[in-house]
């Protein structure tokens, strides 16, 4: 119990502590992401385009170099000063909830103030520490919803490909990496503020916060879990009593659903930035708070700023909160009312994953084709790869051991080969098919295909040039579609012939939409958001997400705007489709943001 008490206590603390300097930190925060970080993204994008290149990877690093050096070292210059601004309000941070513990009253301009005497003294050690601390060893994911720089980043096309194929054992590694720098994390949560208030060399700090944690690891770890259970249950009962206040509002007095509905939104804003500085908060106070108790928290720093050298006045302190104050409101209740007024939903077309509905049938069979175009779907989505001798079979994956049993890739078989072989599922058993024999069998049926062109070995163009050599006319004519992962293959079919309908598939939404000739991106619809969407078709590029199976999922995929879905329950959606309204009440929206629409 009285551990119990003890953290409870630790809880309420924090909250007492934390709510005397969320202003500031709520200003900076919103002008460090609302304000700076976009004037260095179109800084970043101006550069881009006024280069001959269209997007950034190990490929075109020497063209940049040789072509235009000045460009890459504006682009380099770009990226150095993101940083700075992240470690800067680090240390805005840091320093804030330092002065709150030590009970030293201080204006948000002598906060800026001391904050930049802190960078000017900056080392090597310490940034480079702070970026392997913030973009590894924590999950810095509120940095990266903003930036949308990355889209024109690429990944070399095998990276692409490996991330896809071993999606499983990625996701299993990730958990055991997430732990493991969980732990490290906890071990080298003392070392910023050791090298920013004590002036510690890296290595120093590293020991000493080391040394600090090894007894009190366990109690950190709870710390940091009442805390964070504290935030996240307050702020999701939070949005859930303001949902409910929706739509009592909307069944009682629908003529001001629409006021009320912008309220409510304004207030999910307000909870979301607060849960996000709480989050942030958390570390900081938790660092500060046991330094207090155990009576190792630091002096003030000798170079902390008297009042009189402080460049920045407090009239600069009122002018920058009202001007952050006036220009993020406008921000956002423009971006409310025009989120709210746009309650139409898409009417996506259904992709048959694999081409099967359901457990009826075996992926990317014949038998699989004639079930599920008995339901209509707009396309039959399917996988197709090249053999030894240059036929193209359907097979997702590139080892035959899950459906044959057998240890072989489609890649080192000639066709007469994989025709001996038969796949099995369920109880059902097939015949691997070629692509001639389900484009004539789809034909016959009248149902169109989408063909994803898999290519797991060393790219080569003629790959491509052999698979449009063959199916070019039929595609054309029938009007199916294709999709790759394969960037290289993607813009060689565009190539070939700007007619064919082409989708580049990309795993997940880390690098924003890329610019390719493709005609669609195929986004696994878990990363998928606004800003993505809405960046796609500035682009004139539709949007196809994948794999939705639920309801919900489908729900949330319709108010992005999607263009089409790719589901294995072709049956159930299209049963949402005919029962759903066209447009969604304001209380579904609120629910639909809140599940984690961003202001991109």
């Amino acid at each position: 119990m009285k551990i119990i008490r003890q953290y409870l206590l630790s809880t309420s603390n924090f909250f007492k502590d934390t709510f005397r300097y969320l202003r500031d930190v709520i200003v900076i925060h919103l002008a460090i992401v609302l304000f700076i970080i976009p004037v260095l993204l179109r800084y970043f994008r101006f550069l881009i385009s006024s280069s001959s290149l269209r997007f950034i990877s190990i490929q075109t690093i020497r063209e940049f170099w040789s072509s235009d050096p000045s460009v890459l070292l504006g682009l380099v210059l770009c990226c150095i000063l993101l940083l700075v601004v992240v470690y800067f309000e680090c240390v805005f941070l840091l320093l804030s909830m330092y002065f709150i513990k030590k009970k030293v009253v201080i204006r948000i301009h002598t906060l800026l103030w001391a904050t930049v005497l802190e960078m000017q003294k900056i080392r090597p050690g310490c940034f480079l520490f702070f970026f392997f601390y913030f973009f590894l060893i924590l999950p810095f994911g509120g940095l990266a919803v903003h930036l949308d720089v990355l889209s024109v980043i690429k990944l070399p096309p095998f990276i692409m490909d490996f991330f896809f194929s071993n999606r499983r054992v990625l996701l299993y590694s990730w958990a055991i990496f997430y732990l493991f720098c969980t732990y490290i994390g906890i071990r080298c949560i003392f070392v910023i503020p050791k090298m920013v208030l004590e002036n510690r060399h890296l290595k120093s700090a590293v020991y000493e916060s080391w040394k600090i944690t090894k007894q009190s690891f366990f109690r950190l770890i709870l710390q940091f879990f009442v805390i964070t259970l504290t935030i996240l249950g307050s702020y999701s009962l939070i949005v859930f009593l303001l949902i409910r206040s929706q739509q009592l509002v909307e069944f009682l007095f629908p003529s001001g659903a629409f006021a009320f509905a912008f309220v409510v939104m304004t207030l999910l804003q307000i909870a979301s930035i607060l849960n996000l500085v709480l989050s942030t908060a958390m570390a900081n106070y938790i660092i500060f708070d046991y330094l207090e108790e155990e009576g190792k928290l630091p002096d003030v720093p000798s170079w902390f700023p008297q009042k009189k050298k402080a460049i920045f006045s407090s009239v600069f302190s009122f002018i920058l909160i009202l001007l952050v104050s006036i220009m993020s409101g406008s921000f956002l209740g423009y971006y409310d009312a025009e989120y709210l007024k746009n309650d139409s939903l898409s009417m996506p077309f259904l992709y048959s994953h694999r081409g099967v509905e359901g457990s009826y049938g075996i992926q990317n069979t014949i038998p699989g084709l004639r079930n599920v175009a008995k339901y209509h779907p707009e396309f039959v989505e399917i996988d197709v790869q090249e053999t030894k001798d240059h036929y193209f079979v359907l097979m997702h994956d590139k080892n035959l051991k899950e459906l044959s049993e057998q240890e072989v890739s489609i890649g080192g078989l000639t066709l007469k080969e994989v025709k001996r072989l038969t796949v099995e599922e369920g109880e059902q058993e097939a015949e691997i098919p070629t692509l001639d024999e389900y484009l004539k069998v789809a034909s016959e049926l009248k149902q169109k295909v989408m063909i994803e062109l898999k290519i797991y070995q060393k790219f080569s163009p003629a790959i491509v040039e052999r698979f449009l050599k063959r199916y070019n006319k039929e595609i054309l004519q029938n009007k199916h579609r294709i999709q790759s992962l394969n960037y290289q293959a993607v813009e060689e079919m565009k190539r070939i012939d700007s007619r064919i309908y082409v989708s580049y598939i990309l795993p997940f939404n880390l690098l924003g939409p890329p610019e390719t000739n493709a005609d669609a991106y195929t986004m696994e619809f878990s990363t998928l958001n606004s800003g993505f969407i809405a960046e796609a078709h500035k682009l004139d590029k539709q949007v196809i997400s994948w794999t939705v199976n639920s309801k919900k999922n489908f729900l949330r995929m319709r108010s992005l705007g999607v263009d089409g879905v790719i589901t294995d329950s072709v049956r159930d959606l299209q049963k949402y489709l005919g029962e759903s309204p066209k447009r969604l009440s304001y209380s579904e929206k609120l629910f639909i943001y809140s599940l984690g629409l961003d202001l991109q």
